[in-house]
This record gives C-alpha cells, sequence and structure tokens, in this order.
C-alpha cells in the first residue's frame, strides 16, 4: 500500500487534538468560571481525536489486511509489523511506570497525579485495562491512563484480521455495518466511562473505517469518491456542525461519537485521494504531516512528562489557572514531549519499523 502523505497528516491532526486536550482543556476544566473557563469550553471537542485515529487505523489496518488476505504469511506478518510498532514504546512506558512506582518517589504527594489509582498490572501488560477501567469507573493512574484506546486498537487486532481473512467483502460490510449502527444504542446502555472504553462501544469508529477501506477497493466507488470531492467536504461539515448543535442541546454524547466517526470517514476518504486540492496540499503540509509520523510516540509520553514537569515545578498534577507559571511549565512540558517523541521515533521506532517491513507477505502461487 502506497505511503500517502495526506493520511499522515491526518494523524498529526488527530494528535494536535489530543494533545490540546490534556494540555490545556482538562488542566483548566470546562466547569472554570471566566475565561480560561470559556477556553475550555471552546476547545472542549478536541477528545475527538482519539476518535479520528479509530477511523484512521481502522482504514489503514483493514486496507492491508484486505490487499494481503491471501498470503501463506497472513498472520505472522500482520502480528509482527504491529507488534514491531506498538510494543517497543507501550511496555517500555509501561516498565518505566513500575520502576517508577517501586522508588520513594511515588509515595511523594507531588508525583500522587501520576501514579495513584493504578489498576492491576496484569491488565496493562495483557491490553485488557480499557475493560476494567470500565468496570471500576476510573482511568487508572494518569501515566498510563491514554492507553486504554490502544488496547482497544489491540482488541480489534484480534477480531478483524480473522474476519478479513475468512469473509467475503460482502459479509464484512454488513456485519461490520451492523457493529456501527449498534454501538451508539449500546454506550447508551453501558454506565459510565464503560460507554467510553469498551471496544463494542467504539465499534463505529474503527468499523467504519473498516468499511471505507473496503470500499475504496471497488473502483466504480473509488472514481465516484474522485469526482465527489465537494459532496464529501459539505458531508464533513454537516457532520461537525450537526456534532456542535448537539451537544449545545444536550444530547447525549453517545450519538456525538457516531457524527464524529462519519465525519472522521469523509475526512480520511478526501486525504486518500492525495494532492491536488487546496485541503490535500494542507493535509500534506510539512508541519501536519511531522506531527503525524510523532503521533505515537507523543500520544504514549505527553501525560507522563507533563505529570513529571508539573510535580518538579509546582508541586502538584497539572493546572492551568491565572498564573503564567503554570502555563509556562506546560509549554515547557510539550517541547520536552516533542523532543523525547523525536528520540523515540529517530531511534527506537523507525528502526524496528524499517526491519518489520523486511518481513514481506508470501503470495499464493499464481497470485498477482
Amino acid at each position: 500500500m502506497k505511503r500517502i502523505p495526506q493520511l499522515d497528516g491526518i494523524r498529526g491532526i488527530a494528535i494536535l487534538l489530543v494533545l490540546v486536550y490534556h494540555t490545556v482543556v482538562l488542566p483548566i476544566g470546562t466547569l472554570t468560571p471566566g475565561p480560561f473557563g470559556n477556553l475550555a469550553r471552546a476547545l472542549g471537542f478536541c477528545w475527538s481525536g482519539v476518535d479520528l485515529f479509530f477511523v484512521l487505523s481502522g482504514f489503514l489496518i483493514t486496507g492491508i489486511l484486505w490487499d494481503n488476505r491471501g498470503a501463506t504469511n497472513y498472520f505472522a506478518v500482520f502480528y509482527a509489523r504491529r507488534s514491531s510498532r506498538i510494543f517497543p514504546v507501550y511496555y517500555l512506558s509501561l516498565a518505566a511506570f513500575w520502576i517508577f512506582a517501586a522508588t520513594r518517589w511515588a509515595r511523594v504527594p507531588a508525583f500522587s497525579w501520576l501514579v495513584e489509582g493504578s489498576i492491576p498490572a496484569w491488565s496493562y501488560a495483557t491490553f485488557t485495562q480499557n475493560i476494567l477501567m470500565g468496570m471500576d469507573g476510573h482511568y487508572g493512574a494518569n501515566w498510563l491512563a491514554a492507553t486504554w484506546s490502544l488496547a482497544v486498537e489491540e482488541q480489534f487486532y484480534l477480531v478483524v484480521p480473522l474476519a478479513v481473512r475468512f469473509l467475503s467483502r460482502r459479509w464484512l460490510l454488513a456485519l461490520f455495518g451492523v457493529a456501527i449502527v449498534a454501538a451508539p444504542f449500546l454506550r447508551l446502555a453501558t454506565p459510565g466511562i464503560g460507554s467510553y472504553v469498551y471496544p463494542w462501544c467504539r465499534a463505529d469508529a474503527l468499523l467504519s473505517g473498516a468499511c471505507l477501506a473496503l470500499l475504496v477497493r471497488i473502483e466504480s466507488i473509488a472514481g465516484w469518491i474522485r469526482f465527489r470531492r465537494a459532496w464529501l467536504i459539505g458531508f464533513l461539515g454537516g457532520c461537525l456542525g450537526c456534532g456542535v448543535l448537539l451537544k449545545l442541546v444536550g444530547v447525549p454524547q453517545a450519538w456525538q461519537h457516531t457524527l464524529l466517526a462519519m465525519a472522521g470517514v469523509a475526512l480520511v476518504a478526501l486525504g486518500n485521494l492525495g494532492s491536488g486540492t487546496t485541503l490535500g496540499f494542507v493535509l500534506g503540509s510539512r508541519f501536519l504531516v511531522w506531527f503525524g509520523k510523532l503521533s505515537y510516540g507523543l500520544y504514549v509520553y505527553h501525560q507522563i512528562v507533563a505529570g513529571v514537569f508539573h510535580a518538579v515545578v509546582l508541586g502538584r498534577g497539572p493546572h492551568l489557572g491565572g498564573g503564567a507559571v503554570e502555563w509556562a511549565v506546560s509549554a515547557a512540558g510539550l517541547a520536552a514531549t516533542l523532543l523525547l517523541a523525536v528520540a523515540s521515533e529517530r531511534w527506537l521506532e523507525r528502526p524496528l519499523l524499517r526491519w518489520a517491513q523486511g518481513i514481506a507477505y508470501r503470495r499464493q502461487p499464481g497470485e498477482m
């Protein structure tokens, strides 16, 4: 599958949304009165960055699987490549947490935001922490709180490769469609944060991306998309506008996720067309593509670095108010996160990805 810079740019948008939400919105708090509270409320939709990540992941992963579904080493190559991508950074951060939690520093009150509330270690090791988070009603230690979405992705990787390998495109679209329709109702029926972290409650984002991957590989549909850019842009704007309207009138967030998933599908479909338009130029810009390539490290590291910086300098977890020092500490933490992500991408992620890409899918005899 040819690498399309615009898809990296969409990944860049997703991580920027996540960074704004965790670095600005949550430390201020949307219930805070005054101008800072207004800022947090205005940026409140930045939580949608995870939804965009899910749509893009569903699209890319399902496309790779479909293109190689006949390979004799289909499962071995897929899981070797995914493990090389996900495991090193993830288990490095997990090991760092366990080591830090065993030191006396973990008992200093300034670091409590990072380490308190941890759920069982085995759940992180097995990518099942999202299930326990939903059952317990909290995200665990903030050091690892963001990893719930990685667990959802890993659970997606257990199911979808099997489905793609053995089912026809028609059956896949039908089953994925049922799961997409069911997801908002499952969210409405699920109490607490389970509606946000359980994989069946997030199926609409992941599987809508998967459906798009299957559909764009039908030439007639791909051609229709190429000549309907304006329609897609209108659909994208309509979904975002409806999402804002639903939020303003107090409609449950369960429906907002579905609208954001549909908006993500439109954006990914547009990005998949590549360059040649103003939107393609923006999505393929060096700025967004650069953030996209660093996105995994940024996602895993940013809460850790923010917590350490605020604990060391201010003696508490991340909080933003009217003090300039608080904002300066957050900015310094963000800069340090960028440097760490650059180093991680260059010396850890990139070499392993290069090695993994050398593991080729073997075609069946006579397969083109």
